[in-house]
């Protein structure tokens, strides 16, 4: 997304107030926020929020969450191969007391980074900064501490800074003790794999819920037992074991299936008093329904092979190993009728097969029509479509062939009035744009 900022920075008494270098003359951070705030609606709408949102906004990356209050044998293996790929981390403690100061020295409910790590025979330590600059952990390993005059003087020389600039060492032991979680954005999904992988498929769908229509909400919300069916749906199939199952010649081999599912603006609408949804997905073994009746009746009753829960954060992620077959992702908020824009992600290291889910019923939902109204060269996006769509369908949010020949009947009869010159057609106002392509005309 392309930003436009100019050099006027919020300052208080001569100085910025919010980010800023140490260097007197360095800009480029506060100019960077500037059109982070402009992106997101205001500065007061980026206060708060989880560090994984802004890692994935500047990267493009993958992030994951770790609860450290869960035993995880793989962590430290899982911290060294993302430094390796030279993936971002963040560690933070659960709020009690928003910025207060535990007798350690640390800050609840802030934001701290994760820069490097040193595993010996038997210690295991990383090394944090807090983004003050100040304000330091004074436990074991800190710049202080008595431990350092045990270790070989070279590497205590290399190690041990005593000087107040944010940065301190932490043993593994007491990181787990005293955070509560631990970000990490990589560029690729390959986190757990500390040897270079073969390179992932991404597939990135942006869908809409929208009231009366794909708003649906979850099986546990408030919905109606019969509304799951409403929700966005993508048949992926999954075709080849992962790699590491196929050399190891497993009996049971699989495939590494990363979910990654981002509610969109939300932030914009913090001013309306508004804010992030609860949002979450399932992931359900597929079946083949042959009707719309079916696809009421039976998707509330198929269990999920796995699930997220619906938690209020801009983005949901999920990995998962799963057998080789056909499967059904329905995003969906926490309860029905609440709208958003949305982009899902979905990651696997081989081959994928992935559609809307069509049901062959003779009638066509809003997923559907979609895609036919594509075959045809109509790109509609989704307020105009919701548009079409309350036109023509009936009381149960279908569309017969009939209604749909109607629609292309009208469609084309716009078109072909306005597209004489050969240019593109605006209905209505604001975004409510629709494009006709005409590649032969046009060449």
């Amino acid at each position: 997304v392309d930003v436009v900022v100019d050099d006027r920075l919020p300052v208080k008494n001569g100085e910025l107030v919010f980010v800023r270098s140490c260097q007197s003359n360095e800009f480029w951070m506060p100019l960077l926020e500037k059109a982070y705030a402009k992106l997101n609606g205001s500065y007061e709408a980026m206060n708060g929020g989880y560090m994984n949102e802004a890692f994935v906004d500047f990267t493009g990356g993958v992030g994951e969450s770790y609860q450290l209050k869960m035993p995880n044998p793989e962590l430290f293996k899982a911290i060294r191969a993302a430094l390796t790929k030279r993936s971002l981390m963040g560690a933070h403690i659960k709020v009690s007391d928003m910025e207060g100061h535990t007798p350690e020295g640390l800050v609840m409910g802030h934001a701290y980074s994760v820069t490097l790590d040193h595993g010996g025979k038997k210690l295991k330590l990383l090394r944090l900064r807090n983004p003050w600059g100040q304000v330091e952990w004074n436990g074991r390993w800190s710049d202080h501490s008595p431990l350092w005059a045990g270790l070989d003087p070279q590497l205590q020389k290399s190690m041990q800074v005593r000087k107040e600039d944010g940065e301190f060492w932490m043993q593994l032991a007491d990181f787990l003790r005293y955070f509560d979680a631990l970000e990490i954005c990589s560029l690729t999904p390959d986190l757990r794999e500390e040897e270079k992988g073969l390179g992932w498929n991404v597939h990135a769908f942006q869908g809409r819920w929208s009231m009366g229509y794909t708003a649906g909400g979850s099986r546990t919300g408030l919905a109606p037992a019969d509304s799951l069916w409403m929700n966005p749906q993508y048949h992926v199939r999954l075709l080849e074991a992962d790699e590491s199952d196929l050399r190891k010649q497993r009996l049971d081999p699989g495939c590494t299936l990363l979910v990654s599912l981002m509610q969109k603006d939300r932030r914009q609408d913090r001013k309306r008093g508004k804010d992030f949804l609860p949002i979450g997905f399932e992931i359900l073994k597929y079946l083949e329904l042959t009707n719309m009746s079916q696809r009421k009746a039976l998707l509330p009753s198929l269990p999920a092979v796995c699930w997220t829960s619906h938690v209020p954060m801009r983005d949901v992620t999920g990995r998962y190993r799963l057998p080789l077959g056909d499967y059904l992702i329905i995003p969906s908020t926490g309860y029905p009728m609440e709208e958003s824009s949305f982009t899902l992600r979905i990651f696997t290291e081989k081959a994928v097969f992935i559609k809307y889910d069509v049901d062959f019923s003779g009638t066509m939902n809003i997923h559907e029509m979609q895609l036919a109204l594509d075959a045809a060269g109509f790109h509609l996006n989704h307020q105009l479509r919701e548009t079409i769509t309350s036109k023509y369908r009936d009381r149960s949010l279908m569309i017969n062939f009939d209604s749909f020949l109607s629609c292309m009947v009208q469609l084309e009869a716009i078109f072909s009035k306005r597209l004489s010159c050969g240019l593109g057609v605006c209905l209505g106002a604001g975004d409510w744009a629709v494009e006709r392509r005409h590649c032969k005309s046009r060449a």
